[in-house]
């Protein structure tokens, strides 16, 4: 059981900077950078949901998607799978920000603010030897987190912070132990779809090969076809403030 590390949200986070209230499934989270003193920390406030709703909603990815395990949408499991995501990709190497502080209660979580530009911008924004690059090797790290038995379930290049020269994953609450098929597959399917045109073309090859370095890529037109609707479903594809 992971403790809370403050009892309840004071208004102690400073100065807000930027605010984004993001719709995630039907629900929404809000995210404000602040600055403190002379530090800038993200600040994540997670809504409560009425029971009927979780229930409801639950059965219903069950049904469609074949998710029977999935259970992202309370508040205390998002931010649950936020830390837990936190602690195992610092664990294999993978960069990520510092959580600073967060409740479960609450449904509170501060963390560390990587001022970098997100995958989505800088690969809209690149020319092809670099889309391809920077596609490659984010295609390693989805690919060598699947080898390690975990998955994102929401891997759009938005939830990426490259800084550096380095390559950040952030916001981590649909973090999955012992993914299936099925959810391996929205990790590459949240990812290269997010593009279109020549630009997904080269996503997509780059991101396989990357990929396949580590974990090898079958791809299934039914279950890629599923994930493109649950993605719809979801949202995913909405532009991240980062």
């Amino acid at each position: 059981m992971i403790k809370s590390t403050f009892p309840s949200f004071p208004n102690k986070f400073g100065k807000k900077l930027e605010k984004k209230s993001e719709i995630f499934g039907g629900f929404t989270r809000e995210v404000s950078v602040r600055k403190i003193g002379n530090n800038v920390v993200v600040v994540k406030i997670y809504p409560d949901l009425k029971p009927l709703f979780v229930d409801f909603s639950k059965s219903t990815f069950s049904l469609l998607f074949l998710l029977p395990k999935i259970s992202f949408l309370s508040k205390e499991e998002r931010i649950q799978r936020e830390i837990i995501g936190h602690e195992k990709l610092a664990e294999i190497g993978i960069p990520v920000p510092k959580i600073l502080e967060f409740s479960t209660r609450d449904g509170l979580l501060v963390e560390e603010y990587i001022d970098g530009t997100n995958l989505y911008q800088l690969i809209k924004k690149s020319e092809k030897t670099e889309r391809e690059s920077i596609s490659y090797e984010t295609g390693k790290i989805t690919g060598f987190l699947h080898s390690k038995g975990y998955s994102f379930f929401d891997n759009r290049p938005q939830n990426y912070i490259f800084k550096d020269s380095k390559i950040f994953r952030v916001d981590l609450e649909t973090f999955e132990v012992a993914p299936s098929l099925f959810e391996r597959c929205l990790d590459v399917i949240s990812f290269t779809e997010s593009f279109s045109g020549k630009i997904r073309n080269h996503v997509y090859n780059s991101f396989i090969s990357g990929y396949e370095t580590y974990s090898k890529y079958h791809p299934n037109n039914f279950l890629e076809s599923l994930a493109r609707k649950c993605l719809s479903l979801l949202n995913l594809n909405l532009p991240s403030f980062r």
